[in-house]
């Protein structure tokens, strides 16, 4: 029951990333040196460098951690990588 929800947490933060216009966007989950971080969207300039190796993940959350998922919120952000990183 838990994974289910944890899946389902995880869906609804991809596809908030996915319709979120990188405009609008304040942070930029993606990949560093192989590793899941997060980024400033508008910079670019790491803010954190996670421990979670991107080889750990499914293929597909890997590709769209390399496509970068925007979030406005940083609730959001944080949900994402507790559901990516845990």
């Amino acid at each position: 029951m838990l994974k289910k929800i944890c899946l389902a947490i995880l869906a609804a933060a991809l596809c908030a990333a996915l319709a979120l216009p990188a405009a609008a966007a304040r942070y930029r989950l993606g990949e560093n040196n192989g590793f899941v971080a997060v980024f400033d969207a508008e910079s670019g300039k790491i803010l954190e460098q996670t421990e979670t190796p991107l080889s750990s993940l499914p293929p597909t959350d890997a590709q769209s951690i390399r496509s970068g998922l925007f979030f406005e919120d940083a609730r959001e952000l944080a949900s994402a990588i507790e559901n990516f990183c845990s």
